[in-house]
């Protein structure tokens, strides 16, 4: 409060690590500036986004929402991708799962210039990867 000399503060709170912190700043002015800085650099979107060692079989569903326009660079080495499976059928009890989010399914990166699918469980070429016009570099080492 005002007896300690703080009165512009900013507490940030991490739900992953449960930790508070709180930040003090000594005007306004620094407190605007900073919060004005903070803002602009949390808004921006990578260009580059690295999900090495996920432990993923699939890109997740929020990388094609949030990201797929901005992602220049996309490196999903040391996963466990592979080839779409099988289309399911329909009226099964597998017909809900997963939709999007496949090697056939990357081409919707409509700015990707670098794709890393190193050590993964690739077995063929992944042909899909042809349609990515814009592909500059392509890492397939290391799989199956």
């Amino acid at each position: 409060g005002a007896s300690d000399g703080v009165q512009n503060a900013v507490r940030i709170y991490s739900e992953v690590q449960k930790v508070s912190v709180l930040i003090a700043f000594n005007s306004w002015t620094q407190y605007t500036t900073w919060f004005r800085k903070a803002s602009t650099m949390t808004s921006r979107k990578s260009d580059e986004l690295n999900l090495t060692s996920c432990c993923l079989e699939n890109v997740p569903d929020h990388v094609f929402i949030h990201w797929y326009k901005h992602i220049h660079t996309l490196n999903l080495g040391r996963n466990f991708m592979r080839k779409q499976a099988d289309p399911v059928p329909y009226g099964s009890s597998r017909e809900m799962e997963l939709t999007v989010g496949f090697i056939c399914d990357l081409p919707k990166f409509s700015h990707l210039r670098n794709l890393t699918l190193s050590d993964n469980e690739l077995a063929v070429f992944p042909t899909h990867i042809c349609n990515i016009t814009t592909l500059k570099s392509l890492n397939l080492s290391q799989n199956l």
